[in-house]
């Protein structure tokens, strides 16, 4: 499931599943994994640590990746997109 929302000054992405759940300490090493300067050796959830640096890099550190358990029963990833006169800050770079 993906859900978009209004808060305040952006837009609020949420993408759901109903796979296995995570523990808590499982999704406190996703945390870790994708905050680290360099994605893991392993290149394990390198494609998240991408998303995680790019949201981060472009619109600022509170546009990261976040994890919670979902009501679904798997794993909910939520990141925010700031919003400046009712437009994207990449709509606005995009004329």
């Amino acid at each position: 499931m993906v859900r978009v929302r209004h808060q305040d000054d952006g837009l609020i992405f949420t993408v759901e599943n109903d796979g296995a759940p995570l523990t808590d300490e499982e999704i406190a090493q996703l945390i870790l994994r994708i905050n680290r300067p360099e994605p893991s050796k392993d290149g394990r959830h390198l494609g998240l640590w991408n998303v995680n640096q790019r949201l981060i890099n472009f619109y600022g550190r509170d546009a990261g990746l976040r994890f919670d358990a979902s009501d679904l029963g798997g794993l909910a990833v939520t990141f925010r997109l700031p919003m400046k006169g009712g437009h994207t800050v990449e709509s606005i770079a995009r004329g």
